[in-house]
């Protein structure tokens, strides 16, 4: 068993906030080791980031930096719709793999329904 620390959610936006990935991964660092946990769940939903493309370049910078100060487990959670082209055309998810490769642990893919997002197939999470 793991014990992990969750990171961001819906409730905060630290790309749009314009908070440093560096000092918010060395933050983070310093409570995985004062908690003796075994990494991070970083559930990234930055929206408004993601649409300005900025999201990817925060990410890919907080996870090196994460991983520069403490080798944890990083597990990496995005919603489903950050791989939609047609709304995110200049920050899908897809670059972070490239980017990043190996550093990230575990990828969890999320699928939230709701009225104006349908997921029940392939197409129309990834296209």
């Amino acid at each position: 068993m793991k014990l992990l620390v969750n990171a961001f959610s819906s409730f905060e936006d630290p790309a749009s906030k314009n908070i440093s990935a560096s000092k918010c991964a060395q933050t983070l660092s310093a409570f995985i080791d004062s908690y003796n946990l075994d990494g991070v769940n970083i559930d990234f939903r930055d929206r408004e980031a993601m649409k300005e493309g900025k999201g990817i370049t925060w990410l890919t910078v907080f996870i090196l930096s994460l991983k520069r100060t403490k080798d944890s487990k990083v597990f990496l959670s995005l919603n489903a719709e950050l791989f939609n082209l047609e709304r995110y055309p200049i920050s899908n998810p897809i670059p972070l793999e490239i980017a990043l490769g190996s550093k990230i642990d575990y990828y969890i893919i999320n699928y939230q329904q709701d009225e104006s997002t349908n997921y029940d197939t392939y197409l129309s999470i990834f296209a």
